[in-house]
């Protein structure tokens, strides 16, 4: 065995094992995606592999004719689609020494031609191959731009032909070898780029870029039923926060990170805050950010009912303005929310405290280092990012550097990982504001925020705010029992350990909510008596399912290691919301006839029903793929907000709008709160759905 070959084989060795890898964690995501996809998809994946795949399976032009004869443009885009699975599946799943016969056997076919005949190359043989010598008879390497300095280089260009056996087997595997591993990455690519529409509903993809096409106008009754979604949306996860360990670990452990006493000064110190002072203030404004939007939400959904039930001009005009300042008032929260995250996170040292000075809350004021536009060449994420903190962007201004930034994380996934998970979550509140005003934009004439007129809610809101601030000591005072902080920075790190006394929680919970909620009566109250109450559709009781407090008590302990699921506390409601647990029903109530569904479906929305804490993940390619094979249509709003739009044969069924995650994953309690919401919006469960 020459020194070539020796080469040889350890470069198809090596290409064989990362082919093995790559198709045993995305076989089944290429098998779910490739099955979906029609013959002109198909095709557009193969022609990745153009100048290595033949045009049709006898391609003169081309030597890996002889070789390959089975990967041809036509084949494998016009056949079946478990042509190329099979194909996929034998070379990634049988080891090297086993298709040696069957490589062998192509071989000798080749060697039959005239072609080869006349270049006088010895016979294949019959030996048998093991797994260390397999590399003379099998084998071969991805023909990718980056490896056509190897042995193979030759072959690849078509510029020189192998005169032994061994060569010739070798260089079959390396093209089948680099055909398969150029289509499988583009199916991937491709996946991450086409929205996915029914095969008789829609077009063959849906187009790459939000910015690239228009959503549809949506219609007043549209937007009542979205905004009430969202709100009971808002309502389930801070019921969800509040019973579950980790969900509620993780949002006070970011809310005391994100505290603008961990930003420096222009001297670069930090304000110093006992660590029980800080986890009692990011404590407080855990409990009382929940339970704002989730009003404000359950206030604009009132609004625009009111607004649908008017014919009156100078009433309509009114509630328009009243609207218009309540979603500005949500953006500014929003905002001011992911600004905590990201001047902590993506943004750390591009942020500075400026001592002795308080903002609207009171809390310490920070303010952004220089401009945004530094960065807009040479980081255009952070560039966005800063955008999106800036206090001069508007709602309608942050639409389009929240698109420029959902565009971005498109065309480069890696730039995903820079941001962190408290980020993208705080991202979603700012995400869904900015697109309900630009709904009401195409839907309404929507005014200006103004600071004279339509102050019915902000006045209210502000007082209750103050009322709860001076009330913020007694009601914190006594619900953090213990605490525990080595991090020198006095950010939540190491070994942190925060206890909370459940009895004077629930007292703080009950004072919060109730606040609010007479907050909200009063401002619907102002409503009606402004405005007349014989023209109002405008029922004395809010049409939404208020929370309701119970004297449930559970003590609980808050901590940053990981405990073991017997000795986790059960909690009792954190945050004004319905005490509560999420609780597996006793009883699924099964559909008349469950939905037959491809295996990969059933799995998902398995997974997404399953009410165990050893629930799996969801990622966002799955749930596409599995809503498009119920008849659902997807379509792209703003950002990375999108419409799940069922079929006609669902009658009376509403559309569904999702932010997609921050990783492209549904994982650990977001599952969950997925499931719930789809078996609230839809009727569905564990039970729903059949395997073929």
């Amino acid at each position: 065995m020459d020194l070539a070959c020796e080469e040889l084989i350890a470069h198809v060795k090596q290409a064989q094992i990362r082919f093995s890898e790559q198709y045993a964690k995305h076989n089944l995501k290429i098998e779910q995606k490739w099955r979906s996809f029609k013959e002109l998809d198909r095709l557009k994946c193969v022609n990745a592999a153009n100048g290595f795949l033949l045009a049709v399976r006898e391609d003169p032009a081309r030597f890996s004719h002889l070789l390959v004869p089975e990967f041809s443009r036509l084949d494998i885009s016009s056949s079946k689609p478990a042509y190329l699975l099979d194909i996929l599946k034998y070379r990634a799943t049988t080891p090297l020494c086993e298709q040696d016969t069957a490589d062998r056997d192509a071989v000798r076919h080749a060697l039959s031609t005239c072609f080869l005949t006349k270049q006088g190359v010895e016979s294949p043989g019959n030996g048998l191959s093991n797994e260390h010598t397999c590399g003379a008879s099998s084998a071969g390497i991805p023909l990718e731009p980056a490896l056509l300095g190897s042995p193979l280089a030759g072959v690849c260009e078509g510029v020189s032909i192998p005169t032994t056996a061994p060569e010739l087997v070798l260089a079959r595997q390396a093209y089948t070898l680099g055909y398969l591993s150029i289509i499988m990455t583009k199916i991937l690519q491709y996946e991450s780029k086409e929205r996915i529409q029914p095969d008789r509903q829609a077009r063959a993809s849906l187009q790459s870029s939000t910015s690239s096409h228009s959503p549809r106008p949506l219609s007043i009754p549209d937007l009542i039923s979205s905004s009430k979604e969202h709100a009971i949306h808002l309502h389930e996860c801070a019921t969800f926060i509040a019973s579950d360990y980790e969900a509620f670990t993780w949002t006070v452990k970011n809310a005391v990170n994100g505290r603008p006493h961990t930003v420096p000064d222009k001297a670069g110190k930090l304000l110093y805050l006992p660590p029980r002072q800080a986890f009692q203030d990011a404590y407080f404004e855990t409990l009382v950010s929940v339970q704002q939007k989730m009003f404000i939400w359950f206030y604009i959904s009132e609004l625009l009912e009111v607004l649908h039930s008017t014919i009156d001009k100078m009433h309509i005009t009114a509630i328009l303005q009243e609207i218009s300042n309540v979603c500005q008032l949500e953006y500014a929260r929003s905002q001011a929310m992911y600004k905590r995250r990201v001047q902590t996170g993506t943004g750390t040292g591009l942020f500075r405290r400026i001592p002795g000075c308080s903002d609207d809350t009171g809390n310490p004021r920070v303010v952004m280092k220089g401009s945004p536009d530094q960065f807009t060449r040479k980081d255009p994420q952070l560039h966005y990012v800063l955008r999106l903190c800036h206090p001069k962007t508007t709602a309608q201004d942050a639409t389009m550097w929240i698109e420029k930034l959902s565009t971005l994380y498109k065309d480069h996934e890696d730039e995903r990982a820079r941001a962190a998970d408290d980020e993208a979550e705080s991202l979603t509140d700012l995400v869904m504001i900015t697109s309900l005003i630009q709904d009401l934009r195409m839907a309404t004439k929507l005014p200006s925020p103004s600071h004279k007129r339509g102050l019915t809610f902000i006045s209210k809101y502000t007082s209750a705010n103050a009322e709860l601030n001076s009330r913020k000591e007694n009601l914190v005072s006594g619900c953090i029992l213990a605490t525990a902080h080595n991090d020198p920075t006095h950010r939540v790190g190491g070994a942190v350990e925060v206890s909370f006394d459940s009895h004077m929680t629930q007292k703080c919970v009950k004072s919060i909510h109730h606040l609010y909620k007479s907050m909200l009566q009063s401002c619907l109250e102002a409503i009606k008596l402004q405005h007349g109450q014989s023209k109002l559709a405008l029922v004395d009781e809010p049409h939404y399912p208020l929370p309701h407090m119970t004297s449930r008590t559970t003590a609980f302990k808050v901590q940053e290691k990981r405990l073991k699921e017997k000795t986790r506390p059960a909690f009792s409601e954190v945050g004004g919301v319905i005490a509560t647990t999420v609780e597996e029903p006793t009883e699924e109530v099964t559909s008349a006839v469950p939905i037959q569904v491809s295996a990969s479906t059933a799995k998902t929305f398995s997974t997404l029903f399953d009410k165990s804490r050893a629930r799996g993940a969801v990622t966002w390619s799955e749930l596409e793929a599995a809503m498009a094979e119920l008849g659902f249509s997807v379509e792209s709003k703003y950002g990375s907000i999108y419409t799940f739009t069922p079929p006609a044969t669902m009658q009376g069924a509403n559309p569904l709008n999702l932010h997609r995650p921050h990783s492209s994953k549904y994982e650990g309690y977001r599952v969950l709160l997925l499931g719930n919401r789809l078996k609230r919006v839809y009727d569905w469960n564990m039970n729903s759905f059949r395997s073929k």
